[in-house]
């Protein structure tokens, strides 16, 4: 596998992680944990999405 495709399998997985792990966010956000670890589910997608513009950037 060459190094652009490696690549591009990364970002896909990466983006589909942050997709999952959003929708998760947002199912918590309207369940019983409503208002709860706001600032730990905030950073983890911040650092997603730090993550995912490294992956854009070319590593």
């Amino acid at each position: 596998m060459d190094k652009d495709t490696e690549i591009q399998r990364l970002k896909n997985l990466v983006n589909g992680l942050a997709s999952e792990l959003i929708h998760v966010y947002a199912t918590l956000q309207e369940g019983p944990f409503k208002g709860k670890n706001d600032a730990f589910f905030e950073s983890k997608i911040n650092d997603l999405k730090l993550l995912i513009k490294n992956l854009q950037d070319g590593g």
